[in-house]
């Protein structure tokens, strides 16, 4: 077998994690996720240091308590798939 050489373009990765697209998609799983889990939960998508992250919280006190007591969030996550 020959020597094979790679070339990872780092730079052409994080325009990846960074582009519209990524966040159009972001922005559909973290839309569906906090639909499902019901009123008062955000979903918001922001620029990190190196990449574009997708977050769903809590709004309101209802909200905070009935992820408090039932794990909203977590059983909402598999909406986001």
């Amino acid at each position: 077998m020959g020597n094979v050489k790679v070339h990872v373009d780092y730079n052409a990765g994080r325009a990846l994690l960074n582009s519209s697209e990524v966040r159009t998609d972001l922005q559909r799983r973290v839309s569906a996720i906090a639909s499902r889990a019901g009123d008062g939960y955000v979903a918001d998508v922001q620029k990190g240091k190196t990449r574009l992250a997708g977050m769903v919280k809590t709004g309101t006190i209802k909200a905070i308590r009935s992820n408090a007591k039932n794990n909203t969030l977590l059983k909402s996550i598999d909406a986001g798939r």
